[in-house]
């Protein structure tokens, strides 16, 4: 998971400045410097160009998704080994070695025979062609073993799914730190223009003027 990661931003690190700066002139490299430096790392550009505050808030954000990915991940291995337990103590199975199917499976049936008999009356004969082997056999003990079961296999596959939108945000923060860099960067080194409207006389003639001054 975490190589799918480091993946992700690498690709984003090669194509974002790509595709925000077109021309390699001195100005668009200098952009691409900070870009890349939010990419690898969001807020790291932000810093660089003395934007505390946003650099702060992309880092703080990068904190606490990771902290959040980790958690979904590490809960849901927890609640994935406690029901393989659980089916094994209380439900018969012989080994927690299963596809994910059969664990979908036990939770709504009590038993496998009950599941051949409801899937041989749908004449759904592939659905029942890997339980043949007794290997694949269970039988709950009590409907609410199964009931607990079921809510700690659900619950497993919740945190899982929570982990991958954690990876999205993760990925997200990044590509919007890369782009916030790049703003900044050209924001602060867009030409100033200055004006200044100055007025003056003329001796010869005795006109008033007004003189204006332009600046880059």
């Amino acid at each position: 998971m975490f190589k799918k990661i480091i993946t992700i931003i690498f690709l984003l690190i090669l194509i974002i400045p790509i595709m925000g700066i077109k021309a390699q002139t001195t100005e668009s490299v200098k952009h691409s410097h900070y870009v890349w430096r939010s990419l690898m790392i969001p807020g790291w550009g932000e810093y660089s160009l003395n934007e505390q505050k946003r650099g702060e808030l992309f880092v703080f954000t990068e904190s606490l998704l990771w902290i959040g990915m980790r958690g979904s991940f590490v809960g849901s291995n927890v609640e994935k080994n406690t029901y393989k337990s659980i089916a094994m103590e209380r439900g018969g199975i012989s080994s927690g070695d299963k596809p994910r199917q059969f664990w979908i499976d036990i939770g709504n049936y009590d038993s496998r025979e009950e599941f051949i008999a409801e899937h041989l009356r749908w004449r759904d004969f592939d659905a029942i062609e890997a339980y043949q082997d007794p290997e694949w056999d269970w039988n709950w003990a009590s409907k609410s073993d199964k009931k607990y079961f079921e809510s700690k296999r659900v619950r497993s596959d919740r945190l899982l799914l929570m982990g991958k939108f954690f990876i999205g945000g993760i990925v997200l923060n990044h590509i919007v730190s890369g782009i916030d860099a790049l703003y900044l960067s050209r924001r602060n080194s867009e030409t100033v223009i200055q004006f200044s409207i100055l007025p003056g006389h003329s001796l010869s003639d005795g006109r008033t003027y007004l003189n204006l001054s332009i600046s880059f």
